[in-house]
């Protein structure tokens, strides 16, 4: 069958502000050519992403019943922004070939956004972050654009913006490590005797793989539809907004696969949890509470914030106490030997007959050395955790090289990806669990009200 596809010719990569920016998107009828373009109906079906949107008309095969030219939606640049970077993200719209692919792009906006934010032109910084959460409300860069646009209106003087859009980031993404960030900038505003509602964030509508899975599937492309299925799961888990887990999920069930039914209701719980028996049993298994036990107490008895060091543990090893990574960490806490020999007191001495695989032990000096990294950097959760990690002579040389900086921004500017990925994942684990325990107790409550509802109506009788 052929097909008509839009084939956008970019211009070359943007050096703008201080980076290289590349950048796709702003699709004018200067920019485009309307290539005829012969194609297997396979291939055209497997990539939708090259269209502007989802094909709608599919024939019995789950190929295009006619031709069309799919036309890309055209992206203005923000206007609240300095011309240097209202012309970056002109040049990043142009560039289809390079970043094409929404992660791509998105990265790219997020780069520009942070490094306007990190220069101190907060207007601009502002202004591409909420172009890039209006793009894509629910992408993986959204909580740190909805979170650093909120930052930059602080840093421009307004408060009620500022206080209003962290609101909306902890309402929409409640265990996200931004939200765990915007809790702890909320916590710092006095109270001022009103209360300021959360923002309206932007809405997305539902994307190609939930509207490509159900057309397949009314088609009766079984095969291909959980084919779908599997692309989102492998690529886009994480990027999905309640939306399309919720109708991939009908889709699954459809079909009869109960993997893909609980795995789509899993992902989703650990992006969007709420306050139901769903969460509490999906977050539980996160949790087995043998191994949690275990580190709660050695934390006490370490006077270390027990969530935190769950956080680490569930990071480190998924509570699984038999644990080895390839560098040789060992056990719930991941403790190398040598770490564990020094935390012992016996220096650089081998100790072959320590089992730090034992979990008791592991969660022992697991805790103690937490306890340790947070009295060397005064209670900076942030730097701790990226010490244990990256160990502490890498923190102590980017300290030198950033200064006295935000713990946030901390986050943001340690150079490895690795553990740069580490510390958010704490955090964000720490704040899953927090969110379980509150979930826990808010059900028992209503369930004690019940009883007693149900007790009354029983004498009333």
């Amino acid at each position: 069958m052929r097909s008509l596809v839009v084939v956008t010719v970019g211009v070359a990569s943007l050096l703008g502000a201080s980076v290289m920016v590349g950048l796709d998107g702003l699709r004018t009828a200067r920019d485009q050519q309307v290539v005829e373009v012969e194609a297997p109906c396979a291939v055209q079906l497997a990539s939708p992403e090259v269209f502007g949107y989802t094909p709608a008309g599919l024939d019995e095969r789950g190929c295009m019943a006619a031709l069309v030219a799919f036309e890309s939606q055209a992206r203005p640049a923000p206007l609240d922004v300095d011309p240097q970077f209202s012309q970056a993200i002109r040049s990043l719209n142009r560039q289809t070939s390079i970043f094409g692919e929404p992660a791509v792009r998105q990265r790219a906006l997020w780069s520009m956004g942070w490094v306007a934010y990190r220069s101190g032109d907060y207007r601009s910084a502002r202004g591409v972050l909420r172009y890039l959460e209006r793009e894509a409300p629910y992408g993986r860069q959204a909580p740190a654009a909805i979170y650093w646009a909120a930052r930059a209106a602080g840093e421009l003087g307004n408060q009620v913006a500022y206080r209003s859009e962290l609101l909306a980031l902890v309402k929409r993404f409640p265990v996200d490590y931004y939200s765990t960030q915007a809790i702890a900038r909320l916590d710092e505003i006095p109270d001022e005797g009103f209360e300021v509602p959360a923002a309206q964030l932007s809405e997305a509508s539902l994307g190609h793989r939930a509207v490509l899975a159900r057309a397949l599937l009314d088609v009766g492309a079984r095969a291909e539809a959980s084919r779908e299925l599997s692309v989102a799961l492998l690529e886009e888990r994480d990027a999905m907004s309640p939306a399309e887990y919720s109708a991939l999920r009908a889709v699954a069930v459809e079909l009869g696969s109960r993997y893909f039914e609980t795995r789509f209701r899993w992902e989703a719980t650990k992006r969007y949890p709420e306050t139901n028996s769903t969460t509490v049993r999906s977050l539980s298994i996160m949790f087995p509470w043998d191994y949690v036990r275990v580190v709660q107490r050695a934390a006490q008895r370490k006077n270390v914030d027990s969530t935190l060091a769950i956080g680490v543990a569930r990071q480190e090893s998924a509570f699984n106490p038999r644990a080895l990574s390839r560098a040789g960490a060992r056990g719930l806490m991941q403790l190398m030997p040598q770490t564990a020999s020094d935390l012992v007191g016996r220096g650089g001495e081998e100790v072959p007959e320590l089992d730090i695989f034992n979990p008791e032990l592991n969660a022992e000096l697991g805790t103690t050395y937490v306890r340790q990294l947070l009295a060397l950097y005064d209670g900076e959760v942030e730097q701790a955790l990226a010490a244990y990690n990256a160990g502490p002579g890498a923190v102590a040389r980017w300290k030198r090289r950033l200064g006295d900086i935000p713990s946030d921004v901390f986050v943001e500017e340690i150079p490895y990806r690795e553990t740069r990925e580490y510390v958010r994942s704490v955090l964000s684990w720490q704040r899953k669990y927090e969110y379980l325990l509150a979930a826990r107790i808010q059900l028992m409550d209503q369930e004690k009200r019940a009883a007693v509802k149900d007790l009354a109506s029983v004498r009333k009788g």
